[in-house]
């Protein structure tokens, strides 16, 4: 399949980029706007003939389409991140009741499980924690966060279950 596929472009960057004032980048919208066409919205292949109508008839530059384009390696690795990703985030779901969903992600996209967490916090207590949540990577952007409310609370729950 890789070899039969060679690339992808968002559609939706590339019409906000030539239509910038336009109030809506939907399809269907921009069809009906630009064109003065209706179609059978929401099916597969009307969008894929509209889309290719609209990109004919606006005669979208090569230029635009390949700046807004990317390969089937950059769609493997983000299915491999989200499955990742997923799989990390139910490990977490016992701190669910003391953090946010959105916590709880950003935790489970920079790699840590809730067996991490919690073997940092048996080695090492609240510091050790910080020190896995606080972690500076190599951009050098925190690895989850330095937040002491967010870190108290995990610990918390470590703590709690010791008991």
């Amino acid at each position: 399949l890789r070899s039969s596929i060679g690339g992808f472009v968002d559609s939706l960057p590339v019409f906000r980029e030539i239509f910038p004032d336009k109030p809506s980048h939907k399809l269907e919208t921009l069809v009906q706007d630009t064109m003065g066409m209706t179609y059978n919205a929401h099916s597969a292949l009307e969008d894929v003939k509209a889309l290719q109508s609209l990109v004919l008839h606006h005669k979208v530059s090569d230029d635009i389409m390949l700046k807004h384009s990317f390969g089937v390696e950059f769609v493997v690795s983000s299915i491999e991140i989200k499955t990742k990703t997923d799989t990390l985030i139910s490990t977490l779901t016992p701190l669910s009741l003391c953090i946010s969903d959105y916590m709880l992600k950003k935790i489970a996209k920079s790699g840590l499980s809730y067996d991490h967490l919690r073997l940092a916090t048996e080695r090492g207590g609240m510091e050790g924690l910080q020190n896995v949540l606080g972690e500076k990577m190599d951009n050098g952007s925190l690895r989850v966060t330095k937040n002491r409310t967010v870190i108290g609370k995990i610990y918390d729950h470590f703590c709690s279950i010791k008991q």
